[in-house]
């Protein structure tokens, strides 16, 4: 079995229209995925702590994003450059605009691309996203 490191966090929620919880969430130390998010209610967590038996709850498995832990995220802004009179709605327009920026494994962020906000009519600043694998050198993820 493959060891990683990661950090818990702990988080009490109060939502409206629900009763209060606890929330732990798994992050993945290199990529900042959250691999499993566990929720227990307040009577399950007081159970938890104040004794040694199990308790019932609920979690989520990021298995969507299971493949880029232990992977480094990496992150840059560029500047996409597109013909004004281009129609930003089209989801198969706005993929081909990112197309010749999407090299070496960097994903593009389609809500960069059509937020009106992040640029003017014919360039826009777009997030771009990769996961890479760690050399030896780097993989201190790794116990």
């Amino acid at each position: 079995m493959k060891e990683f490191k990661g950090t818990l966090r702990i988080s009490s929620v109060d939502a409206t229209g629900c009763e209060p919880f606890v929330r732990f969430n798994l992050v993945d130390e290199n990529s900042g995925l959250v691999v499993t998010q566990i929720d227990l209610d307040l009577e399950s967590y007081g159970a938890l702590l104040s004794s040694n038996r199990n308790v019932n709850c609920s979690f989520n498995l990021n298995v969507r994003g299971i493949k880029k832990v232990g992977k480094i995220r990496e992150v840059k802004q560029e500047v996409v450059t597109f013909n004004p009179e281009t129609n930003l709605e089209d989801k198969e327009t706005v993929l081909s605009i990112l197309k010749p920026y999407e090299k070496d494994g960097w994903q593009g962020s389609i809500k960069d691309l059509i937020n009106h906000r992040r640029g003017c009519s014919d360039s826009c600043s777009v997030t771009f996203t990769r996961y890479i694998t760690p050399s030896k050198k780097e993989s201190l993820n790794e116990l």
